[in-house]
């Protein structure tokens, strides 16, 4: 399995470079679209354009059903997607993305009265207002679901 770098030069950044250094850590899943590229060591490595984001995050747990929910937003700014009509293939859209979880702990004993189960699921949403009949994604409105569930133990 291959694992890539991304890469921006701090200088590039600016000020943009300190919030990030601050706010995404190892481990973050962070979307990026750019050039492939191998450097002197042989790493493949992303380079990666400017990218606007503007987006919201919102927990909360919920009594009566003993679940935890999840809100997360994102607009996306200039996002390419593949355009049969255009000449070069490509059309930059803004994208519009909503991501609605939810979680909660559960004693399902006939299976095993010693843990719980944690059951998850996600529905993922996104929105190209400027979809085109042309573009090889569906839209213009794209919705996945996730789910499982997983014996935890208890401590």
């Amino acid at each position: 399995m291959v694992h890539p770098r991304l890469t921006r030069r701090a200088d590039e950044l600016g000020e943009a470079f300190k919030l990030f250094v601050d706010n995404f850590d190892l481990g973050d899943f962070i979307q990026a679209t750019g050039g492939l590229f191998k450097t002197k060591t042989g790493e493949i490595t992303l380079r990666v354009p400017k990218r606007n984001v503007l987006g919201f995050a919102m927990d909360f747990a919920e009594d009566r059903t003993k679940s935890t929910w999840s809100f997360e937003g994102t607009w996306i700014e200039g996002v390419p997607f593949e355009d049969n009509d255009e000449r070069d293939g490509t059309t930059t859209v803004d994208t519009f993305n909503l991501t609605v979880s939810v979680d909660r702990p559960t004693f399902i004993n006939f299976l095993n009265p010693n843990r719980t189960f944690f059951i998850n699921s996600q529905w993922f949403f996104s929105y190209l207002p400027d979809h085109r009949d042309s573009f090889t994604f569906n839209g213009p409105v794209n919705v996945l679901f996730t789910g499982h569930m997983r014996p935890m133990s208890l401590v």
